[in-house]
């Protein structure tokens, strides 16, 4: 298990009502952080971050990990990110 800190921006802000919080993890995946999410908030997670068509980061949403553009679900995070 893993402790990652989630900081919610812009569209994202008003999905949990939140900033930010912590999750607790065992995929250590962006697309394993998206469905901690998922369960914790609704399927409006899932929705609004990926394209439904491609599976991919959907256009105009920006995702960073520890500073760092990141496109795929398969993005890999790791302790504290």
């Amino acid at each position: 298990m893993a402790n990652i800190k989630v900081v919610y921006d812009g569209l994202f802000i008003g999905v949990p009502g939140l900033y930010h919080e912590l999750l607790n993890l065992d995929s250590l995946t962006l697309d394993g952080v998206v469905q901690a999410m998922v369960q914790r908030h609704g399927t409006r997670f899932k929705e609004v971050l990926y394209d439904q068509s491609s599976g991919e980061i959907a256009s105009g949403v920006t995702v960073l990990i520890n500073g760092g553009f990141s496109s795929s679900p398969q993005s890999q995070v790791k302790e504290a990110d």
